[in-house]
């Protein structure tokens, strides 16, 4: 079962933005994987995050007006509708995507770009490229872009890898005039079947752009898994005596469980989760 991207939230590019709250996206449940992509004016990360997320990384345009993007990820598990990420005053905006049926170790791999300046419609930064850790593997395409002139800029779009290139779905642009340029942030996520190397990542855009950055990360499936589990059993009467362990593997998916007969019918003749009761009915 391949990994979905379900929904985002988004909080819009700003100026000297010293606080970034990020709304949780809408009918997460827990268990979900949450991968948030922020925005920044700078050469390094800026950003404190809120407890609970981990950096997946971070990269940046390379010149001496650098533009970066970076990215964390958190499973859900019973916290807060929103989570504030602290800076110092940056340009800044970001987005939290959700993400349902994840492996146990959601991040398959990642690859961030470490330089991007140039004149060009069509950037591809490089190195950017990635092995999937599985066959298909959710692709994840996260990029920033600046343009240094008037307010022309407005998308980001025609996402693709070099190699085996699957078809791409646009999930959000988040675009915003500076008052001295152009900054905006996009992602597109895509389903490969191949699990070999994907070579570098590129994107166009409506018109040249000065300076981006791009991350790909593969998102691991969620995969049938097996489970043991140990049930004691005992008699509470005087013939018959049963004292054993009983193991059983079974193969679990997200909707089925199956349970063996055996347990079955000591489960449903006694009605506990613990302890097992023999009835003789000879």
């Amino acid at each position: 079962m391949a990994a979905t991207v379900q929904s985002h939230s988004i909080t819009n590019i700003a100026n000297s933005v010293s606080s970034l709250a990020i709304t949780k996206p809408s009918s997460t449940v827990d268990g979900e994987l949450m991968v948030a992509a922020l925005v920044y004016n700078g050469s390094s990360n800026p950003f404190t995050a809120p407890a609970g997320w981990t950096l997946i990384s971070d990269s940046n345009s390379s010149n001496s007006v650098p533009k970066g993007l970076v990215t964390y990820y958190r499973v859900a598990s019973s916290e807060g509708s929103s989570y504030t990420w602290t800076l110092s005053g940056n340009t800044a905006g970001g987005a939290i995507l959700r993400i349902s049926d994840v492996g146990s170790s959601p991040i398959g791999a990642s690859s961030a770009s470490t330089s991007g300046s140039a004149d060009t419609g069509t950037p591809s930064p490089t190195p950017s490229g990635l092995t999937p850790s599985q066959t298909n593997s959710l692709l994840l395409a996260f990029t920033v872009a600046y343009q240094d002139s008037a307010a022309t800029f407005t998308s980001t779009a025609g996402y693709a890898i070099a190699t085996d290139n699957p078809s791409w779905t646009e999930q959000y642009d988040n675009n915003f005039s500076t008052g001295l340029g152009n900054l905006s942030q996009a992602m597109a996520w895509a389903l490969r079947s191949q699990s070999t190397a994907t070579g570098t990542l590129s994107f166009t855009t409506n018109v040249n752009v000065h300076r981006y950055a791009t991350q790909l990360i593969a998102i691991t499936r969620f995969d049938a898994q097996t489970f043991t589990e140990t049930v004691t059993c005992s008699d509470s009467g005087t013939t018959n005596n049963v004292g054993f362990n009983l193991t059983v593997s079974d193969l679990v998916t997200p909707s089925d469980t199956v349970i063996s007969e055996k347990q079955k019918t000591w489960a449903t003749e006694n009605k506990s989760s613990t302890t097992w009761t023999n009835i003789d009915k000879s």
